[in-house]
């Protein structure tokens, strides 16, 4: 029941803002970049929570890496901070925001885009051995449209997994799989018919 608020301050460090009322009453706040030793990070946190009450903290650093600050309660007051790009052995990501989802089957999703604008994902399961790197966007027609920026990871109750963004023409773009299904299937939610201009952001 603790309550927990984090974010990256101007120097790239990961600050955690919380409070446990069953032990303490004022809030605290912790710089898990110092704690951890974890580098400075760039863009917007992505936050995921698994059903065995994991927290991973994902951001990219200067040089690309995507960096998980992460806590479960076996560790007590201990946070760690993993390199997933050299775990996955995957390459650099660009600057900014990732995107992060878990699924029903428990599996750890982190979307955001290589030095070539193509959507990536790098991804855990408990039956995976390890952290595994998929290129998403490989599979899509080359004419189709794509997702180039402001990626929003989704996932569905019935496991449907979604990455959308924006393309380069600004149009609203939704790339999507699932259990059985192949990569590849992309939609311009924008140009979709009925539709003529950008959804309203919410």
């Amino acid at each position: 029941n603790a309550w927990n608020f984090a974010g990256i301050d101007s120097n790239g460090d990961i600050q955690s803002v919380w409070i446990n009322p069953a032990k303490f009453d004022l809030w605290r706040t912790d710089n898990l970049s110092n704690i951890t030793g974890a580098p400075a990070l760039s863009g917007q946190l992505s936050v995921t929570l698994t059903s065995w009450s994991a927290i991973n903290l994902g951001g990219v650093n200067e040089a690309g890496r995507l960096v998980v600050t992460w806590w479960i309660p076996s560790f007590g007051g201990k946070w760690v901070t993993s390199d997933l790009t050299n775990a996955s052995g995957g390459g650099s990501l660009q600057p900014g925001r990732v995107t992060g989802f878990v699924t029903p089957w428990g599996a750890i999703n982190y979307a955001g885009l290589n030095g070539d604008g193509e959507v990536v994902a790098i991804w855990w399961t408990p039956q995976s051995g390890g952290w595994r790197v998929s290129s998403l966007s490989s599979a899509i027609d080359s004419e189709a449209p794509r997702p180039v920026a402001g990626l929003v990871g989704h996932v569905a109750e019935s496991g449907a997994m979604s990455v959308l963004g924006t393309s380069d023409l600004g149009h609203v773009v939704r790339l999507w799989w699932g259990p059985g299904q192949s990569l590849g299937q992309v939609a311009d939610l924008t140009g979709a018919p009925g539709r003529t201009s950008a959804p309203t952001p919410r």
